[in-house]
């Protein structure tokens, strides 16, 4: 492939995790946002997860056209890359997908408490800024990789606040049923997922710029 093959091919990736990003917004609205609108929250994330998994199928089959073992040193680069990206972003599918039923199955309980909804909430928050943030780094300048790796700092942050949730469940606070802690647990695994993936697709497009 030539640089300008690369070029697009870590364009389409980026868009890719932006698709992503969409995705994981509008699952993070209907647990964080306005209840009217938690309806259409739902299917535009559920649209957005389509989009994205119809885009992991193309980009791999064109990326990986060419047989194994018969491509040039730098179309192994790409199949290296593109292989691992694919991974990366259909484990963002089906962490994003979980999210969004929690959410959704949460519209019938009662409400958390407030003190875990807040943490909640923050770690949401903190997950898709860094999701935005490997998506800026998605391209072929000489600082790509730098700046994927920098990014890896901030994924222990995300499981840092992982581990906060944990905490305020097993503390001496109110006490949360059964199935409350289970819904919080997940959702901090499954944030936390998403943003390790993110940064891991972002360090695999570095790849691509080397």
């Amino acid at each position: 492939m030539t640089q300008a093959d690369d070029q697009r091919l870590a364009c389409q990736w980026a868009v890719m995790l932006g698709v992503a990003r969409t995705a994981l917004s509008r699952a993070s609205a209907v647990l964080f946002g306005d209840e009217a609108a938690a309806e259409d929250s739902m299917k535009e994330a559920e649209q957005a997860l389509h989009e994205l998994r119809e885009a992991i199928e193309e980009i791999e089959e064109t990326a990986l056209a060419t047989p194994y073992g018969t491509s040039a040193s730098s179309d192994v680069r790409v199949t290296v890359a593109v292989v691992h990206l694919g991974g990366d972003m259909e484990r963002l599918a089906k962490l994003i997908q979980q999210i969004a039923e929690i959410a959704w199955s949460r519209r019938s309980k009662r409400p958390l408490p407030a003190y875990l909804w807040a943490a909640a909430e923050r770690m949401s928050g903190g997950v898709l800024a860094l999701v935005d943030r490997a998506g800026e780094t998605m391209t072929l300048e000489p600082t790509t990789a730098e700046a994927a790796t920098a990014l890896s700092g901030q994924v222990g942050e995300i499981a840092e606040q992982q581990r906060l949730l944990d905490r305020l469940l097993v503390s001496e606070g109110p006490p949360v049923e059964v199935s409350d802690a289970v819904d919080v647990v997940l959702l901090g695994r499954c944030y936390e997922g998403c943003a390790r993936h993110a940064v891991s697709a972002a360090r695999h497009v570095a790849m691509l710029a080397t």
